[in-house]
C-alpha cells in the first residue's frame, strides 16, 4: 500500500494562489502568507493520501468486483475488463487542519485555510497518479468517486475503505453514520489507467498543468 505524507512543500503561495479563481487573486497574497505562517506554527499542515493496487476479479451487468469485492459503478463497469488493474484510494488534508479553520480569527484567512485544504486534495490526486503512472508516457487516467450521479453512489465509499485495510488509522479518518467521511476535507476513489487518448499530465510540477489534469478527473468522474 502506498502512503504519501506530508507533501508540505507543494502548498506555498503560489499554489494557494492558483486554486482562488478570481483575476485579483494577487490581493489576497499578504493573507496567504499570514495563513501558512498560522498553519506551520500549528504544525497543522500534514496530508495524508494512501493507495494501493487491486485487481478486477469479475465483472457483471450491474457491478465490477475489485478483489472480490463488489463495487457498484457503471463507469468501470463500461470500461475496465477481469484482470485489469485499478487504484482505490483515500485523500485528506488532515484532522488539525480542518479543526484550525473555526480557530482563525480573520474571515479572509478562514476561507483560504477552506482553498489550502482543497489544493491538499488536489495534490494528492497527482501524487497517487504519479505512483501509478511511474515511467508511462501514455493512457488515459479515470476517477470513480463516491456520491457522483453516473460515477457511483455515496454508499460505494465504504466498499473502497474495505479495499484499503488500515488506511483510515493511518490518515486519522473515520467514516461517518450518514456516509460521510471526517475530516470533511476527505475523499475516496477509485483511479484506473486505461488505454486511449492521453490525458496524462504532462508536466507533474507545472501548476497550470496540474490543475488542468485535475480538472479533468472530476469532469470524467462528473463532480463538475
Amino acid at each position: 500500500m502506498g502512503v504519501i505524507r506530508d507533501y508540505e512543500e507543494k502548498m506555498d503561495v503560489e499554489m494557494l494562489l492558483g486554486h482562488v479563481k478570481s483575476a485579483r487573486a494577487s490581493r489576497y497574497s499578504d493573507d496567504a502568507e499570514d495563513l501558512l505562517d498560522q498553519v506551520r506554527e500549528a504544525d497543522a499542515l500534514h496530508p495524508v493520501a494512501v493507495c494501493r493496487g487491486a485487481k478486477i476479479t469479475e465483472i457483471t451487468d450491474g457491478a465490477v468486483y475489485i478483489d472480490d469485492i463488489p463495487f457498484r459503478s457503471t463507469l468501470l463497469v463500461k470500461e475496465a475488463k477481469v484482470g485489469d488493474t485499478v487504484y482505490p484510494c483515500l485523500i485528506t488534508a488532515g484532522r488539525k487542519l480542518d479543526e484550525l479553520g473555526p480557530k482563525l480569527d480573520d474571515v479572509m484567512l478562514e476561507f483560504l485555510n477552506g482553498i489550502l485544504m482543497t489544493a491538499c486534495l488536489d495534490d494528492g490526486l497527482i501524487e497517487i497518479s504519479k505512483e501509478i503512472v511511474g515511467d508511462c508516457r501514455g493512457g488515459r487516467m479515470l476517477m470513480v468517486k463516491p456520491g457522483i450521479a453516473g460515477s457511483c453512489e455515496l454508499g460505494e465509499q465504504e466498499r473502497i475503505l474495505e479495499m484499503l485495510p488500515g488506511a483510515m488509522a493511518e490518515a486519522g479518518v473515520i467514516l461517518g453514520d450518514d456516509g460521510m467521511l471526517r475530516p470533511a476535507y476527505s475523499s475516496t476513489a477509485v483511479l484506473y489507467l486505461a488505454e486511449g487518448e492521453n490525458n496524462l499530465c504532462t508536466d507533474w510540477e507545472d501548476p497550470k498543468e496540474r490543475a488542468a489534469y485535475v480538472q479533468e478527473l472530476n469532469v470524467i468522474a462528473g463532480h463538475v
